[in-house]
């Protein structure tokens, strides 16, 4: 941890410090810019190769590592790395063939080479898409602490940090509120860099026969009595055991193109 801690530090430094270091070595530099562009290149773009052991080459065996998120809610979820997690993160996002994540490397705020250690801290925009659809966006702020062997860099520590400035699909947040058989619900979802609420009314209609809920005192959706299975029409939503699942499962329905998830809060 104490190690940790250090490299995060001088990586911190390198990141708001000015450059006053001398750049005679502008060979060993260009070739750890190149390291990295061709990481995300080889990596990280649409032509991604999901050459896994090609991508645990680009560490060093006893990497360590941080990502700092900042949804925009001003959230802030921390999360430390090393080499095999990295190595299963990339596995899932190669395999992610429901979502894609376009990365953009942008400019480098710093880099420097000292010996047979290199230093870099730069930015990479990103978008993550479904369906042709922009679902979010940020940036990230990458620094970098790499090791020279024999001739080939290695990274030794990285810090991400992660800010989401907008966002069109995610989790959306529900405040149920219920009295006998009708039930108020306040949802919150994801509107470009804020969030939104929609306010809705629930009626639960129930017989011997039948059993269902009015949305709006509009559209009606069933609620199966035996199965559990909500529907609307011929279109199946899922199955709820209780009143509030169902009406988790109905505004996510209603709200597929922002809400991934419907939880409540």
């Amino acid at each position: 941890m104490k190690q940790l801690f250090r490299l995060a530090l001088i990586a911190i430094l390198f990141l708001t410090a000015n450059t006053g270091f001398s750049q005679d070595n502008s060979e060993d530099l260009a070739s750890l810019k190149q390291f990295i562009n061709d990481m995300y290149t080889t990596y990280y773009s649409a032509s991604k190769t999901g050459d896994v052991e090609g991508y645990k080459e680009l560490f060093d065996l006893r990497f360590k590592g941080s990502d700092v998120e900042v949804d925009v809610q001003g959230e802030v979820v921390v999360a430390q790395h090393d080499l095999t997690s990295m190595v299963n993160n990339y596995k899932k996002y190669f395999s992610n063939n429901s979502a894609q994540v376009k990365y953009t490397l942008g400019e480098y705020r710093n880099a420097y080479v000292k010996g047979p250690t290199g230093v870099a801290v730069f930015d990479v925009d990103f978008e993550i898409v479904k369906n042709s659809e922009v679902i979010s966006k940020g940036q990230q702020t990458i620094s970098f602490i790499l090791k020279k062997y024999r001739g080939t860099w290695k990274i030794t520590f990285m810090n991400r940090v992660y800010v989401q400035s907008e966002v069109y699909v995610g989790i959306c947040y529900c405040d149920l509120f219920p009295k006998e058989d009708q039930f108020a619900t306040f949802l919150t979802v994801p509107d470009g860099d804020e969030y939104k609420t929609v306010n809705d009314r629930f009626e639960l209609l129930e017989s011997t026969q039948r059993r269902a809920f009015r949305l709006n005192g509009e559209e009606l959706y069933d609620w199966d009595l035996k199965t559990g299975q909500v529907s609307y029409g011929d279109e199946k939503l899922g199955s709820a055991n209780n009143s509030g699942n169902a009406i988790k499962l109905i505004l996510k329905s209603v709200n597929s193109d922002r809400c991934q998830r419907v939880v409540t809060k």
